[in-house]
């Protein structure tokens, strides 16, 4: 079966087989079987390269998936997926992250996680051909919670093909290899960013070209050895996989080889981990830090220049916050912040982010502004939200807030212009009589 063949399979018989049950189901098979065989012919022989389809495991999957791992990377944690959507109106082809293990890292931040290190691996690529889709992807998930809603925002890149139109074998296997060079390609410069061994004999004199190609020929030998290794474990019947190792041997289960001292590994894991979180996060209230902030907004600008949208910043601060320090003491002033921070989060879209720069400085980013008056109504909800009481330990509290807006690109294009701006309308609330919104509006 050709992959075009596949592909439309896909999209037409998968949602029919749902409404039945998946254990022995043609379907079913076809997704773990055929499709794989679909891409592997395209592929063609490279035992590089490992491929796997899912249609679910106890239960049909939502997104039904084909993906390729290559068996010789171990220090990614990427892959090449075919994700069909949802509501089964396309399917993307995308070079993505491992989301379960992002997942189990970051927790409740995963999601920003994956939209961080994405765009990260985008700038490391440079220039990518059109007509790519460049991070996100809408898979017109229906449950932000599921795994599926993760995959949208690890997504690298992607090539997305509409449902009736899917492009003949010859375009889909250049897609597909063009993908997979960039697989490759973010993999080698994640390898030798990375690496921290010193300059070895064989090294010494190598140019930047020379020297990435050498550790990759090195890499390659070092892992081709532990998948060898892999197999003949699984041969033994010691079953470190629970299935054939020959579907198995991915970089996870690879890495798993490694760990001689997996405590000791644990041990210093947690506190790199730790680490990673206090440089991006708020100490207090959990929320994103200006690096963080800075990072997401970045993002923001990019993508709004690319798609000639608006971007809304957003500064606000407590009305005479001091005073309840003053009075009430640091303790309650720092549970107050917390309580703030709860506020701010409900009132907030799909989307947007609300960072900490210190004391009771909070400042939004307001993504994809179709007009102006989508920034009011976040900001107005929010005003409306600190007119009621809060009830900290036995102290009953009336604080509001005082908001200042400025708007990407009328207000400013970079970072420090628009904080600038937004900081401006935020004092010109507080002069016309605080809990208000001001627009920022050029003298």
């Amino acid at each position: 079966m050709s992959l075009n063949a596949a592909l439309n399979l896909f999209l037409e018989a998968y949602q029919i087989a749902i409404s039945e049950p998946l254990i022995g189901n043609t379907v079913a098979e076809f997704v773990r079987r055929e499709g794989p065989i679909a891409v592997a012919q395209v592929i063609g022989e490279n035992d590089r390269y490992i491929i796997h389809g899912s249609p679910g495991q106890d239960n049909w999957a939502r997104i039904p998936w084909v993906a390729v791992y290559d068996r010789y990377i171990t220090e990614t944690t990427l892959y090449v997926v075919y994700l069909v959507l949802e509501d089964y109106s396309g399917v993307y082809l995308s070079l993505n992250q491992d989301v379960p293990i992002v997942r189990r890292v970051y927790g409740s931040d995963a999601k920003d996680a994956l939209v961080r290190k994405a765009w990260d691996y985008i700038a490391r690529l440079g220039q990518i051909d059109e007509p790519s889709i460049i991070g996100p992807i809408d898979l017109k998930v229906t449950n932000a919670l599921s795994l599926s809603a993760f995959y949208e925002q690890g997504s690298i890149c992607a090539r997305y093909y509409k449902r009736g139109e899917i492009p003949n074998n010859e375009i889909l296997g250049k897609d597909l290899k063009e993908v997979l060079k960039l697989y490759l390609l973010l993999a080698t410069k994640d390898f030798v960013a990375a690496s921290a061994t010193p300059e070895e004999d064989d090294e010494a004199g190598l140019n930047t070209e020379d020297l990435t190609n050498l550790r990759e020929h090195k890499r390659l030998e070092k892992n081709r050895k532990l998948a060898e290794r892999a197999k003949k474990i699984q041969a033994a019947g010691e079953g470190i996989f629970g299935v054939d190792a020959t579907e198995r041997v991915t970089f996870s289960d690879i890495t798993e080889l490694k760990r001689v001292e997996p405590a000791l590994i644990t041990e210093r894991k947690q506190p790199e981990e730790e680490i990673q979180r206090m440089a991006y996060h708020d100490s207090l209230t959990g929320l994103p830090n200006r690096n963080l902030f800075s990072d997401r907004l970045g993002i923001a600008l990019a993508q709004a220049q690319r798609n000639q949208k608006t971007v809304g910043v957003a500064m606000l601060d407590l009305d005479k916050f001091k005073d309840v320090n003053d009075t009430l003491g640091h303790d309650v002033g720092d549970l107050l912040l917390k309580a703030a921070t709860e506020r701010l989060s409900v009132a907030l879209r799909k989307g947007d982010t609300i960072a900490r720069f210190g004391g009771d400085e909070f400042v939004l980013i307001l993504p994809d502004l179709k007009t102006i008056e989508n920034a009011i109504q976040v900001v107005q909800k929010i005003v409306d939200s600190f007119c009621k009481p809060f009830l900290i330990d036995t102290h009953q509290l009336i604080v509001t807030t005082s908001i200042g807006i400025a708007v990407y690109p009328n207000d400013g294009t970079d970072e420090a212009m628009l904080l600038k701006n937004a900081d401006t309308a935020m004092y010109q609330a507080k002069q016309a009589g605080r809990a208000r919104f001001q627009l920022y509006e050029k003298a």
